[in-house]
């Protein structure tokens, strides 16, 4: 069971020669050969061969790409330092959807095709519900005003999700139509945070505000003292992660020298973590600075990072 679910086979995919140690920030894949990925100062390629071959598509007025959201091969968002922009031309054009000051976006999440949120500062909080083509702003009905950044959203179902802030925080039952004030524990800084399906445990990840250690939290709300509880902290308060990805109920989270793998029967005794650091096929720890992750499908997980570095790897 250990060496099944501990090692990882993996290949390292070549990038054009004029793009050789861009920091790569963000990744999505459509299926198991078509996906983007993007980077620092709007450093953005396509691929339909799951990465035996890319297009150049850079666009430096995009400004450092954080996030991409593909909805087909052709129509996508790509959320960035100089605003949230939609393609639907594979990547070679981009129209602004939502203009902001430098860097004022913080996070995006799509539900589906049509259906997404998106926050940022001075509590930003928008939703769409044609693809990203338009936007339209949420107006909290409390007092005083929110104008803490948010720093992530996610959503547990169509209808539950959580918007993390750095003062407040915020959730919702009714997919998105009011939001109300909800205590989250979390880092100083957010990097990515996950909601499971049940609507209420979630994963996150960032830095605290002690020393700047990494921190890895997974919380579990415990119904009986209505309080969340972190689990197994010990063995992942200071693991180096930047992103979560998921794939129909599995999840994998990467980061500096990190791959992480959930696999519940690990968590056997009550001090035990679910997450197994996965190795390299030859037993060695996998070396490179992983910065974002996404599935193609359920055996190939593609994974970008620093120094150029396009990973796929074979999840069976």
């Amino acid at each position: 069971m250990l060496e099944k679910h501990a090692t990882i086979r993996h290949v390292d995919l070549a990038v054009p020669a004029t793009l050789p140690k861009t920091t790569w920030l963000s990744v999505d894949f459509v299926t198991a050969l078509t996906g983007y990925v993007g980077g620092e100062k709007g450093a953005l390629l396509g691929t339909e061969t799951g990465g035996t071959s890319w297009q150049n598509l850079s666009t430096p007025s995009l400004g450092d790409i954080k996030q991409l959201h593909f909805a087909s091969a052709t129509t996508g968002l790509a959320l960035t330092t100089t605003g949230l922009y939609r393609t639907t031309t594979s990547g070679r054009s981009w129209v602004l959807v939502k203009q902001a000051s430098y860097n004022a976006l913080t996070d995006l999440q799509m539900l589906d095709a049509t259906t997404g949120f998106l926050v940022g500062n001075a509590g930003l909080l928008s939703k769409t519900t044609d693809g990203g083509r338009t936007w339209k702003d949420y107006v909290f009905l409390v007092w005083p005003p929110v104008t803490t950044t948010l720093q992530a959203v996610a959503f547990a179902s169509p209808q539950a999700g959580f918007v993390l802030g750095e003062i407040q925080s915020f959730k919702t039952l009714n997919g998105g139509t009011t939001w109300e004030s909800t205590v989250l524990e979390k880092p100083r800084q957010v990097f990515d945070l996950f909601a499971y399906p049940n609507g209420t445990d979630y994963l996150i990840t960032g830095t605290d505000d002690i020393n700047r250690n990494n921190s890895f939290w997974s919380m579990t709300y415990q119904p009986s003292t209505k309080e969340y509880r972190q689990v197994s902290a010990q063995d992942l308060l200071n693991v180096p992660v930047y992103d979560f990805a998921q794939y129909q109920g599995e999840v994998v989270a990467v980061g500096r020298k990190t791959v992480l793998r959930n696999y519940p029967a690990y968590a056997s005794e009550p001090e035990q973590t679910p997450w197994v650091s996965l190795l390299d096929q030859d037993g060695t720890t996998i070396q490179h600075a992983y910065r974002s992750a996404d599935f193609g499908d359920a055996a190939t997980l593609y994974a970008v990072g620093e120094e150029g570095i396009v990973s796929r790897f074979d999840y069976r």
